[in-house]
């Protein structure tokens, strides 16, 4: 069995997303994810959507939010295929090497300006 996770912060878009909850005011970008979902199903993919609450100090999630939003601009993303029980401590990894390397920018070119 392949596996897709969708991670994120917008509750709604998630509920949307998996209720098929598509009105006048659903969004061209909600219609093309959903056509993903009904690709992937029909690639035998699980899918899973998981919320995580925007700004409420989970460790990394500001590190999260960038990446999203790096992610959006992508034009050839990376698809990464694998059970998310087993992509987690990389994915764990590389946001924590980046904090690492954000936190050391700070520090060095802190009272910088």
């Amino acid at each position: 069995m392949k596996y897709a996770l969708i991670i994120s912060d917008v509750r709604n878009a998630l509920e949307i997303l998996k209720n098929n909850l598509v009105n006048g005011n659903t969004t061209i970008l909600t219609i093309e994810v959903k056509n993903e979902f009904v690709e992937a199903k029909n690639l035998r993919y699980k899918t899973e959507c998981l919320w995580v609450p925007s700004h409420s100090y989970i460790t990394n999630n500001e590190i999260a939010d960038k990446l999203a939003a790096e992610g959006r601009q992508m034009l050839n993303p990376t698809i990464v295929r694998g059970n998310p029980k087993e992509l987690w401590p990389a994915f764990y990894h590389e946001i924590r090497n980046r904090w690492k390397m954000e936190f050391k920018n700070v520090e060095l070119n802190k009272g910088v300006e």
